[in-house]
């Protein structure tokens, strides 16, 4: 093939990524826009109302604790005295969202302030996808441009992820993070000890210590994967590389407490004598609290994979065993070619120990509350995705169809959700005999004080992604090298 032939195929390659790209970030706006515009602004159960008092409390100079209970005013009247159970949170998502945030709740626009950090929380999630897309291209091999589409397009239209919004939840900036610093992680493995890097890495383990307590799984891998750089890349002494190494990570490590260490300490291990959590402990979340053995030997955490990727259990299931069936069908040349990349196959174990690290705080999360949720998981999504990309991108045939079905899927499964919710039929005024699933969100999307094309917009985006993804992997499974 000749220079300007190779040209040609490599720009319609990056056309098509590109564009899948763009299909994944209609296709989760489109999903995650329509559960934010149908679900009521006063959900009362969740974590929301913790989350939007915190920011209030943020925005007028103060950092709420767990004994100060809700304080802002109409969300006392509307649920009453809570305990302030998100204030275990570090300030940083909340100092984000207070300028824009703040005002409005300052003048008693809750509503309205509601409906601003939904869309605050989608636009990080489509930040989310855009990091996602480079890690994919990072760790795709020979077919980086497929992996671009394919771990955004699963990583963020898992039912979790497309209605963190509604929840309110820090975890989509906690994921922007954690994968920021994979990447960087293997950059520093690739090319050794270069200052942009650690620098860069420094200030990922201040923001996501800032972020959520759970980084600190990405913190510790992120220490000793300099410890790793320095032995592989330096030109000193083994012992003198690992002290060379154990010395800049420790550097870190005294920045990052220094920099966020007091919040931990102050606010929660002083309080209520714990680093992590400001939960009583009498606080059940209409939970049972299970023993660690109970928890251990539940079908419910280790199925939590399996039947907690999508919202029907069933589509779920077949999406995970499809991707499993996949993984185990990997020829052996491409174990091989891992193991050979030492930065990759090192990044690989790394990524596997953080996954494990956040996988042990879904166990201790449900024996404290008895709780098993797949969004625990999601600081991990990305090695998470990969694999899942593997596994579905191994049935050549399909051409990368597979891929876009699951995504289609689940994010169909999660707008359906919506469309049955038992709380809108108490809640909602007509939208139990409402005619259709469509009738149904519409009424939902009026009792919110929206018009009904923005909800037509937001399904029209659902059926572009959705179609552009499947033409994109496609085209790109053609020319897969």
């Amino acid at each position: 093939m000749s220079i300007s032939g190779k040209t040609k195929k490599l720009v319609k390659r990056y056309k098509f990524m590109l564009i899948g790209i763009l299909a994944v970030i209609f296709l989760y706006v489109g999903v995650a826009g329509t559960v934010s515009a149908t679900a009521q602004w006063w959900v009362g159960t969740g974590d929301t109302v913790h989350h939007v008092d915190y920011i209030w409390r943020l925005h007028n100079g103060d950092i709420p604790k767990r004994t100060d209970g809700i304080q802002y005013p109409p969300f006392v009247k509307l649920g009453g005295q809570k305990p302030q159970i998100e204030s275990a949170n570090p300030p940083l998502f909340y100092a984000l969202q207070a300028p824009l945030i703040g005002p409005l709740l300052n003048q008693d626009h809750w509503e309205k302030a509601i409906a601003v950090g939904r869309a605050i929380n989608i636009f990080i999630g489509v930040i989310c996808i855009i990091v996602l897309a480079w890690a994919g291209w990072l760790f795709g091999g020979r077919r980086r441009e497929m992996f671009a589409v394919a771990v955004p397009a699963l990583s963020v239209m898992t039912y979790r992820f497309t209605r963190l919004n509604l929840d309110y939840s820090v975890d989509a900036l906690l994921l922007v993070f954690s994968t920021l610093s994979i990447i960087f992680i293997y950059k520093l493995l690739q090319n050794g000890l270069q200052k942009k890097y650690l620098a860069v890495l420094t200030l990922l383990s201040v923001a996501g210590m800032a972020t959520k307590g759970p980084y600190i799984m990405f913190l510790g891998v992120t220490l000793l994967a300099i410890i790793l750089a320095s032995v592989v890349h330096g030109k000193k002494s083994t012992v003198k590389n690992i002290l060379s190494g154990s010395a800049i990570s420790a550097a870190i490590l005294v920045i990052t407490l220094i920099c966020i260490g007091w919040f931990y300490y102050f606010w929660n291990y002083k309080v209520y004598g714990n680093w992590f959590t400001a939960r009583p402990p009498e606080y059940r979340g209409n939970r049972e609290v299970k023993s660690f053995h109970e928890v251990i030997t539940s079908t419910s955490l280790w199925f939590i994979f399996y039947t907690g990727y999508a919202k029907a259990i069933a589509v779920s299931a077949a999406i995970t065993s499809f991707a499993t069936a996949g993984i185990l069908i990997v020829k052996k040349s491409g174990i091989k070619k891992l193991l050979s990349d030492k930065p990759l196959h090192l990044t690989a174990l790394l990524m596997a120990l953080a996954t494990i690290g956040i996988f042990a705080t879904q166990i201790q999360h449900a024996v404290g509350i008895g709780a098993y949720n797949f969004r625990y998981m999601l600081p991990a999504m990305l090695p998470i995705a990969l694999l899942m990309t593997y596994g579905l991108l191994e049935f050549k045939r399909a051409r990368g169809q597979l891929v876009a079905l699951a995504a289609a899927a689940a994010g169909y499964t999660s707008i359906l959700a919506v469309a049955s919710s038992s709380t809108l039929a108490d809640r909602v005024s007509g939208f139990e005999s409402a005619d259709g699933n469509v009738n149904k969100l519409l009424t939902a999307t009026s009792s919110n004080g929206l018009s009904d094309s923005i909800l037509y917009i937001l399904l029209g985006l659902c059926a572009i992604g959705a179609i552009l993804l499947s033409v994109s992997l496609f085209r790109l499974s053609r020319s897969d090298r």
